[in-house]
């Protein structure tokens, strides 16, 4: 009689499933094409895999005849109401992770109207509330929105803002001066992304049975990028490292200058785990109960 009888949310591939659209990438392309589409293949199948990430990105989404240079407007009108408002607000999270107060400042939306814009956003999957993951209950000053949406996360980053200078300066030459400067910092926060997605597969493998949760842990002076808080009191902590890793002396004292900094009220055994793009040819320090994974380990996991 028209009744639904059932009902099934579709979520988007993962970063290993994402990585079959392109089997003859490397890893390093496969990652990059996954922090920009995503794991909606659509958007994944609109990189061709005869050409680099750099033209992929003029074609599809910097051409004005591109498959996806219009796609996030299209599908906010689609869903949504008050485009322009939702613009704003996206826009700011574009840049960052910003609390309630700073997208209001930003945005100039009043607090209560402001709590209705995001509380959709986060319903459809596009935004999600973040907090530092510590254990205790987040206070409200604590709680940040990101926009967790890729294509979303990239188009209102590098395209939306520029529109009218995309269309002065052509496809190629957009990508060129606007995107290709910035691309490898803003791999460095896709990468962070992909790591503490890779952790419970890494926790599978390592024959770990308790239960956990995965996010990250900032305050006003620290950040770390990793937190694994697992219900046997162990708690890992990651560094994440896109770039090219000169030092590994240094990276260990990195993160563990910031050891001292993370509230551990539970008392437990800390574990760091370095997460890196290149293969490193380290031996783990047990005493510090160290781990290492690299992007292609990371690829490998079951």
């Amino acid at each position: 009689f028209g009744r639904r009888t059932a009902q099934i949310l579709l979520r988007p591939f993962g970063y290993r499933e994402a990585a079959e659209f392109h089997p003859h990438w490397s890893r390093p392309n496969q990652a990059e094409a996954y922090f920009i589409c995503g794991g909606l293949p659509f958007y994944l199948r609109c990189f061709s895999p005869a050409v680099s990430i750099e033209q992929n990105l003029a074609t599809a989404v910097f051409d004005e005849l591109g498959l996806l240079f219009r796609e996030p407007e299209f599908l906010l009108r689609e869903e949504l109401r008050e485009v322009s408002t939702y613009n704003a607000i996206l826009l700011t999270l574009a840049t960052g992770s910003p609390t309630n107060t700073e997208i209001s400042k930003a945005t100039g939306i009043g607090d209560r109207a402001l709590h209705y814009y995001l509380s959709t956003l986060v319903e459809l999957g596009y935004v999600q509330r973040r907090f530092p993951l510590t254990g205790a209950q987040p206070t409200a000053r604590q709680v940040r929105y990101s926009l967790e949406d890729p294509l979303l996360r990239f188009w209102f980053r590098f395209v939306y803002p520029n529109l009218s200078l995309i269309a002065r300066l052509g496809a190629a030459q957009a990508v060129r001066e606007l995107v290709l400067p910035e691309l490898e910092a803003y791999f460095g926060h896709g990468f962070e992304r992909l790591c503490r997605e890779a952790l419970p597969a890494l926790y599978a493998r390592e024959g770990i049975r308790a239960g956990f949760e995965v996010g990250e842990y900032w305050d006003k002076d620290t950040q770390i990028d990793v937190v694994g808080l697992r219900q046997d009191r162990w708690t890992d902590l990651g560094e994440c490292k896109w770039g090219r890793v000169n030092s590994v002396a240094a990276l260990r004292t990195e993160l563990r200058e910031r050891l001292p900094r993370f509230p551990n009220a539970r008392q437990a055994t800390l574990g760091l785990r370095y997460f890196t793009r290149q293969r490193m040819r380290v031996t783990p320090d047990s005493a510090s109960h160290e781990r290492w994974h690299c992007l292609e380990e990371l690829y490998e996991l079951e």
